[in-house]
């Protein structure tokens, strides 16, 4: 016995078995949260399989299976939610592979009011102008890329029944704080991108610019043109208007609100982050 033990004492110091040690007993417990998985899944426990099947992201078909349980329950993501967590709603083209589908999307819980909660998506989904049309005085109410992520995107990103969690919300559209240019009519939106006034709250320190207001680009959105910087990090449009009517605030690649704005006609230059709200009823 004392041979046996001092043979495994000895392979513990050649170089890289520790390491591989690690690794074998890191899979082993992942395997061991998947087959727990299974079995809730397969008895019927969903919020039980939901957390275990997160908990594990890409390992093996735990993708599939999440898939397939909030199909049966899209709002067991957000019962649980608190502000701050991370939850999958939707999916969307990312990793620029049509073949394989679109991807899960990815959003932080930003708020939690009564029972809804606001999301905005974690990596920046597209890269399009703020509106198409040079040096056109335009509000948010009025933006091409308003119509779209009402259009086109949400149809895209969301099924029917996904679609029913997301509610038609007044969004108040403020005129612009430094010199006062017109933020145009409030409006009703289900998707939507966040305001000069949202964005101070929810990211207007240090500690919050870094972790939330800082975004980085999909692969797919880095194929339309989006400018990364060498981290990968990009700036991301805001709805509410820069110092002339023909500009959009923005956030910038440090995840600093920049209240002068851009041009609104730049193409791709800036990304898309989307906002929503999901009712939890």
């Amino acid at each position: 016995m004392k041979k046996v033990q001092k043979s495994f004492f000895l392979l513990l110091l050649i170089p890289g078995t520790v390491i591989l040690i690690g690794m074998t007993v890191f899979y082993a417990y992942r395997e061991k949260i998947y087959r727990s998985a299974l079995e809730q899944f397969e008895s019927g426990d969903n919020q039980k399989s939901y957390e275990l099947f997160s908990s594990l992201r890409n390992y093996k078909d735990a993708e599939h299976y999440l898939e397939q349980i909030l199909k049966a329950d899209p709002v067991l993501a957000f019962r649980s939610a608190e502000k701050g967590d991370e939850v999958i709603f939707g999916r969307y083209e990312q990793d620029d592979r049509p073949d394989n589908g679109p991807e899960p999307i990815r959003w932080f819980v930003l708020d939690l009011i009564e029972d809804k909660l606001l999301l905005l998506s974690i990596a920046a989904l597209d890269g399009k102008p703020y509106h198409t049309e040079s040096f056109e005085p335009v509000t948010w109410e009025n933006s091409t890329l308003r119509s779209w992520l009402n259009s086109s995107f949400y149809e895209t990103a969301f099924e029917p029944s996904e679609r029913a969690l997301i509610p038609v919300v007044l969004n108040q559209n403020s005129d612009q704080s430094a010199v006062g240019t017109e933020g145009g009519a409030d409006t009703r939106d289900r998707v939507f991108l966040l305001s000069e006034t949202e964005a101070s709250i929810y990211f207007g320190n240090d500690l919050d610019q870094d972790t939330v207001g800082k975004v980085y680009a999909s692969e797919y959105a880095s194929r339309q043109g989006v400018e990364v910087d060498d981290e990968g990090a990009v700036s991301w449009w805001l709805r509410s208007p820069g110092v002339y009517p023909y500009s959009a605030q923005f956030v910038d690649q440090q995840g600093k609100l920049y209240l002068s704005g851009a041009y609104t006609d730049i193409d791709y230059q800036f990304a898309v982050r989307p906002a929503i709200w999901v009712n939890l009823k």
